[in-house]
């Protein structure tokens, strides 16, 4: 009978080797641009660079990949949005002190939390960038109702059917019945 370790192992290899002749992961080989950019008409360039950035890449992978572009809607105005929609300011016809002071209010909540981010992430492995992402969008820079209302940056919700006072906060969100986890911190939504 195989021991559980080696099971692991061989489960691994085949996964591994799925991946590979299955074309679901590119490798590259060789070294990648200094800096991939792509411009937008009235914003600043979007830069994607690879791990070795040497020279020109190589890839084993011969498919077009698709390029990928988020449109956001008009009226979404958030101080996200120029981030994830570098071009939504030319169409709009934003003034670019405001994209300027939006792009500002999202480098100061990530300067202010990726210390606690980076706490987090020694303690659970779970990349920091990928917290600070989701407590960026979630909270909208930590400006939104909620964040501002009960330094919930989340959006965590409350299901006790037996909460102290003050423990939670009622907040129309998917339905009118929706209580979210009040914090005494921002910090404090971070650890959670």
């Amino acid at each position: 009978m195989l021991s559980e370790q080696l099971l692991w192992k061989l489960i691994l290899l085949s996964a591994l080797a799925y991946l590979v002749w299955s074309d679901k992961v590119s490798i590259v080989l060789g070294s990648g641009p200094a800096a991939d950019a792509t411009e937008h008409p009235g914003s600043g360039q979007v830069r994607a660079a690879a791990f070795d950035l040497s020279g020109p890449a190589k890839s084993l992978n011969t498919r077009p990949v698709p390029e990928v572009v988020v449109e956001l809607p008009s009226g979404d105005l958030k101080n996200t949005t120029f981030a994830i929609d570098p071009a939504f300011a030319f169409r709009n016809s934003v003034k670019p002190a405001v994209v300027a002071s939006r792009l500002e209010k999202c480098g100061g909540y990530i300067a202010r939390f990726a210390p606690v981010a980076i706490a987090e992430m020694h303690k659970f492995d779970i990349p920091a960038s990928i917290t600070l992402a989701q407590g960026l969008l979630e909270s909208d820079a930590g400006e939104s109702h909620l964040a501002s209302g009960t330094n919930n940056h989340f959006g965590i919700k409350c299901f006790s059917k037996n909460c102290r006072k003050g423990h939670c906060v009622n907040y129309t969100d998917d339905s009118h019945k929706d209580f979210f986890v009040r914090y005494s911190s921002a910090w404090g939504s971070y650890r959670a």
